[in-house]
């Protein structure tokens, strides 16, 4: 059997790697499956396998694997739990289905045209349409080699008077950093209050954006007030010190 599959380096990784037996059943459904889709005679009637399905039965599982007819029972149990594969059976036999199979195979390593290429494709296809399909698979290659990962969350605290303005550690360093602690303590505290009134519906991703927006505005429209906030801060400090003794 000529031909080969995609095989991410992530599955070192995955749940079914510490089983020797039930590593060697998936790669064996993986290299097993139709690579295309393919008319077969099944009980009589003429059906479509489709690319990434398989018919099968227990007994051949068993065979192929080297394990007990209940092993090879409950590896495919798990595979579909896991929702992996899709099983479905008929008196004839089982067909199993890898989900997901295109998204993962069907992109080619196209970089050169070997034997093994060639013999993945259509009996039916030209040289021209195999030329074709290597030129459009370069072009698009990056686009669909893997499925796009999600974003990272980043994790985020409540803060301000009524807990309703969001920062993460760094937002907040940077704000600390970039415009001092009286500042940003200000500003924070008016946002907190302007979201609680007016029922706002910022994102709580945008909070710093908004921080550093109305910092900016303010500052240019009033020069000096940080240093007078400041100055009036320190003097309620050492005012409430004073009364519970400290100062």
């Amino acid at each position: 059997m000529a031909g080969w599959i995609k095989l991410h380096k992530s599955i070192m990784d995955h749940w079914l790697w510490g089983d020797p037996v039930v590593i060697k059943a998936w790669l064996d459904l993986l290299l097993s499956v139709n690579y295309m889709d393919k008319k077969v005679l099944f009980n009589g009637r003429l059906i479509t396998v489709k690319k990434g399905q398989i018919i099968t039965s227990i007994r051949k599982l068993t065979e192929r694997w080297g394990c007990t007819r209940r092993k090879a029972n409950n590896i495919i149990t798990m595979f579909a739990e896991d929702g992996m594969i899709d099983i479905k059976r008929d008196k004839g036999g089982t067909l199993l289905t890898i989900v997901n199979y295109c998204i993962y195979q069907d992109v080619r390593d196209t970089d050169s045209t070997t034997e093994s290429t060639t013999q993945d494709t259509t009996q039916g296809t030209t040289q021209s349409t195999q030329h074709k399909n290597i030129k459009n698979n370069k072009e698009y290659k990056k686009e669909r080699e893997e499925p796009a990962l999600p974003p990272a969350k980043i994790n985020r605290f409540s803060t301000g008077k009524y807990d309703n303005v969001y920062l993460s550690n760094e937002e907040a360093a940077k704000l600390m950093k970039e415009y001092g602690e009286v500042l940003v303590s200000a500003t924070i505290e008016s946002l907190s209050e302007y979201i609680k009134t007016h029922k706002t519906d910022y994102r709580d991703d945008g909070h710093y954006a908004l921080i550093c927006k109305w910092i900016r505005e303010d500052k240019r429209k009033n020069p000096g007030k940080e240093e007078e906030e400041y100055n009036a801060r320190q003097r309620e400090a050492i005012r409430k010190s004073c009364e519970i003794g400290i100062g």
